[in-house]
């Protein structure tokens, strides 16, 4: 598992061109959009890693869950817009909180071939 995706790359604003790179795929907001419920869930598996604690124990603060930026890292050979969708991927989701919060999340998805078998390793940095 990646320890940190480079801050050119997860940073807010547009620091470097990860489109010409095969490997990143950076999300683009109508397909953000399309895929808010699962990005939001992985935001939420994150938090619940870093801070060990359940919903009522979260402050008010940290919900809902803006994803700001979704950048997918595949070697799946499918076209750009497929990308999220991939068996074997891992995503770095850049989110901010309802009570102004930014955090970033580093997630793994990972799958055998067999149905409904998925393992998912994550990461928050906070």
């Amino acid at each position: 598992m990646p320890l940190m995706i480079s801050s050119k790359v997860i940073c807010p604003t547009p620091c470097m061109r990860i489109h010409d790179n095969l490997e990143y795929y950076e999300l683009k907001k109508s397909e953000v959009e399309e895929d808010k419920e699962w990005i939001c869930l992985f935001g939420h598996l994150a938090w619940y890693t870093e801070k060990h604690c359940f919903w009522p124990s979260l402050s008010w603060e940290w919900w809902p869950l803006q994803p700001r930026k979704v950048i997918v890292q595949t070697r799946a050979d499918v076209e750009s817009k497929m990308k999220s969708k991939a068996d074997n991927a891992i995503f770095y989701i850049s989110f901010k909180t309802y009570g102004g919060l930014d955090y970033n999340a580093i997630i793994r998805r990972t799958t055998d071939g067999m149905l409904e078998h998925m393992s998912l390793e994550v990461m928050c940095l906070i």
